[in-house]
């Protein structure tokens, strides 16, 4: 049995304008098409997914009464027999977002909470079914009071007198005394699905810039809307790259890019994902290089500044520099993690590369849904997107119908209606539009979102320059938010592989020759466009499989066995290298035994896709027989290259003509030795002979005396 309240509920004038019921084979999208904690219950008890809203959006005041659109589906395992919608309102003002959040999250507890405004009949639901009612409600009993501002709608499905589902909407209650206007920002991704591409193809760039292709749909959603662009480098590069060979769809996209007012500023090449390279240890960004593009004009690399407002004339991006064609952003020195990924200490590793400010979630800092747009974190300026408000914006392009769409567009009104009472705000609101569905939303919807948004009373359009310009800018803290440990760890192999190349291209006296285009495409495996899909690890194994093969590109050649014939020579090794360019490589081999001994290293140089014989000088030493050379190969810094090579030698000393040689010099040593003998023989005899003379010359002389 209802209670007095419901019952007297029942006797209130409800006027029922329509019920439709869907059949069982209606196909409806994920929950995710709403905001799941404002919108719809999750379902994960079996309960029906109930919304409510204001049919029309447009605010209601003490005169009126009030249009709500109640959505019922089932997707539940179960069939629900016909019930009733017990529908009651909030009377306190949601004054900021926190109240707000509370609200839509059921923070009271309660399935009919506040006040009774009337009970819709709901028709049974086969499974799959999906059930819209509409009706206007006499606001009698809501009790408002004469503050402006959202109010909140329940909703509440029983079936057999249980509760079956409940859900929770917002509405605008309009009085006189309106605060001032809260100021729209939304940050528009201008980017491609992902892709491991470091440069965008000819064929890539025709179908994204085709009449229905992705960049096209971008740019449309921006034209005469007042959007901030986060432009991807890498499309503007990869059509600079082609130049004239790019696809005419392609120039004319870039040249009405170019032409738009609309503020702009550069995400990271290829929209990596900086918090998830800080987090897999690396201790600086990686930056997109084109030395291996001589077409590409690459300005040179200014101090990481950002323009406070928009400037025409600013380069590109602070860091990393990109080639420049016809476009170039308004702001620069901006950096835009992907959304609630950032934890405390990746701000060492941003920082320093391109960051004068930095884009985070309000659910990714301490300040929360409360927090102004711009704060500091540390010494850090920092940009605060409003998690809440840039969901349902973004799920207002994935709604399967206009009731879908409806309910969450009247949530992000409600959204912008706290940000304008509340002045912590200072009246501003950045919302930002998803980078990872890219291809699951549609940009039309969002615009028209957009359109009704600014058609209302308390929000017009704001500027990001403006923002960034504010003198105020209250100090906050980061919530931390890691990647989730899968994606780390497979971003440690690409550092890794990142690491190994830079390594190896010390072979190459242009090093960037070697390694631009893989940390391009690196990059591009960065991209935030990747966070959800299944395919990124399947994608980053070939790029390191790429990479191994460039790592094994330089070798030496197998040979059969090496015939040394004599005590020295030079051992001819023979070296490939298939990259396209020259690398100069030092060829280090040891011998398996004594047989023979390697006299020195030899450095030779090998033109791209080509062999080269390199010159090992080696001794014979004791014996002849086999040895076994192993050969390797080492960069002129000293990088080992490749991997070891084994070529069998069979040694034939000659020792015969040493042995003749040593017998030579040995009958020569004995025929000196006897010459000398024969010599100094002589010389005593001669000695002899004249000391025999003295004496008789003396004898002589004495008997004469």
């Amino acid at each position: 049995m209802l209670a007095a309240p419901v019952r007297r509920a029942r006797r209130m004038f409800v006027r029922l304008t329509v019920v439709a019921v869907l059949g069982a084979g209606f196909s409806l999208a994920p929950s995710a098409a709403l905001v799941p904690s404002a919108i719809a219950v999750e379902n994960a008890s079996g309960e029906v997914s109930v919304s409510i809203f204001p049919t029309s959006g447009a605010p209601v005041s003490d005169s009126q009464e009030v249009a709500v659109t109640v959505s019922l589906v089932n997707d539940s395992q179960k069939a629900t027999a016909a019930g009733q919608v017990v529908v009651t309102t909030g009377s306190d003002l949601l004054g900021d977002a926190v109240a707000l959040n509370d609200w839509l999250a059921k923070s009271d507890g309660k399935k009919k909470p506040g006040q009774w405004l009337g009970v819709l009949n709901a028709p049974a639901l086969a499974v799959g079914a999906h059930a819209v009612i509409t009706a206007r409600l006499p606001l009698t009993n809501a009790y408002y009071g004469s503050s402006w501002g959202p109010r909140g709608l329940a909703a509440d499905l029983e079936v057999g007198g249980t509760s079956a589902g409940t859900g929770r909407g917002v509405l605008i209650w309009a009085t006189p005394g309106a605060p001032p206007a809260a100021h729209l920002v939304t940050l528009l991704p201008v980017i491609s699905p992902p892709s491991a591409s470091g440069l965008l193809s000819s064929e890539e760039l025709s179908v994204l810039t085709s009449a229905e292709g992705l960049l096209t749909s971008q740019l449309a959603l921006a034209t005469g809307r007042n959007v901030t662009l986060a432009v991807d480098p890498r499309i503007i590069a990869s059509i600079d790259a082609l130049g004239e060979k790019a696809p005419a769809a392609a120039q004319s996209w870039l040249a009405r890019l170019a032409a738009l007012p609309n503020e702009s500023f550069a995400l990271a090449y290829a929209d990596a994902d900086i918090a998830l390279q800080a987090q897999a240890g690396a201790t600086a960004l990686a930056t997109p290089g084109f030395a291996d593009q001589p077409q590409l004009v690459v300005p040179a690399t200014p101090s990481p500044t950002a323009s406070p407002v928009p400037d025409a004339s600013a380069n590109p991006n602070a860091s990393p520099s990109v080639p420049t064609a016809v476009w170039s952003p308004m702001l620069t020195g901006i950096a835009w993690p992907a959304e609630n990924s950032i934890v405390a200490t990746d701000l060492s590793v941003i920082a320093p590369v391109r960051t004068q400010f930095l884009v985070l979630s309000s659910s990714n800092v301490a300040a929360g849904a409360n927090s102004p747009a711009l704060t500091s974190v540390g010494s850090q300026r920092t940009l605060i997107t409003n998690f809440e408000l840039s969901r349902a914006l973004q799920a207002t392009g994935s709604a399967v119908d206009d009731v879908h769409w409806m309910a969450n567009v009247s949530l992000a009104s409600a959204y912008l209606a706290t940000t304008a009472l509340n002045p912590n705000t200072q009246g501003d609101a950045i919302a930002a539009l998803s980078r990872e569905s890219l291809g699951d939303v549609s940009d039309a919807r969002i615009g028209e979102a957009l359109d009704r948004l600014n058609d209302l009373s308390w929000v017009d359009g704001g500027t990001l320059g403006k923002v960034i310009s504010s003198a105020s800018a209250p100090s906050t803290t980061v919530v931390d938010q890691p990647e989730s440990e899968a994606r780390v760890t497979i971003a440690q192999r690409l550092l890794e592989n990142r690491d190994a190349l830079a390594r190896f291209s010390s072979v190459v006296e242009t090093p960037a020759l070697v390694t631009d285009a893989s940390t391009r495409q690196e990059l591009a495996l960065f991209s935030v466009a990747w966070t959800s899909s299944k395919s990124w690890p399947l994608a980053v194994d070939a790029h390191l499989a790429q990479t191994s093969k460039t790592l094994s590109s330089i070798r030496v050649v197998p040979s059969s066995e090496i015939q040394m014939v004599g005590g020295q020579v030079n051992i001819p090794i023979t070296i490939e290298n298939t990259l396209t360019v020259p690398v100069t490589i030092v060829v280090h081999a040891t011998p398996s035994n004594g047989r023979i001994s390697v006299d020195s290293d030899a450095t030779i140089t090998v033109q791209g896709e080509a062999q080269a014989k390199a010159l090992v000088p080696v001794k014979a030493r004791l014996s002849n027989g086999s040895v076994v050379l192993s050969v390797s190969l080492i960069s002129p810094t000293g990088v080992p290259i490749g991997s070891s090579v084994t070529l069998p030698v069979n040694v034939r000393a000659d020792w015969e003509s040493w042995g003749l040689g040593g017998l030579g010099v040995l009958f020569a040593a004995l025929l000196i030795a006897g010459v000398v003998r024969t010599v100094r023989k002589r010389h005593d005899a001669s000695a002899a002979d004249a000391l025999a003379a003295d004496v008789r010359a003396g004898t002589h002389a004495d008997v004469r005396g």
